[in-house]
């Protein structure tokens, strides 16, 4: 991603200032290092799970480099209404909506990121 393509969208966030939900059965904690910087990113999923499916899901991350950000702002979107057992980084549709809300094509920082952060959502939900 460009650095005003990351500005616009760190923007975006700010604007739609995401709240924690104040009901949810899994909590989802884990780090991301990101060799690219000197930040460690530790990231915070909350689900409400009903059934086996994301009913309701939030999420935060600090301190993070501007992709975790977004990335954690784009998964709480697409996530939402998903099963459970869906969540895996082979999904071609949880990509394919990721790109979509991003509106670019992932560089090698967003990518690294996506999937990692995924990967630990994915574990935990799975386990």
């Amino acid at each position: 991603m460009k650095k005003e393509e990351i500005k616009k969208f760190l923007i975006k966030i700010q604007k739609e200032q995401h709240k924690i939900i104040d009901k949810f059965n899994i909590s989802i904690e884990g780090s991301v290092c990101d060799t690219s910087s000197k930040f460690k990113d530790v990231i915070s999923f909350y689900i409400l799970n009903e059934n086996g499916i994301i009913k309701d899901i939030s999420g935060k991350c600090g301190p993070c480099d501007p992709y975790a950000y977004i990335t954690i702002n784009i998964l709480s979107k697409i996530l939402k209404g998903l099963k459970l057992k869906d969540i895996r980084l082979d999904n071609d549709e949880i990509y394919k909506r990721f790109v979509r809300e991003l509106g670019t094509e992932m560089d090698d920082d967003m990518r690294f990121h996506f999937e990692t952060i995924l990967k630990i959502v994915q574990e935990k939900v799975t386990s």
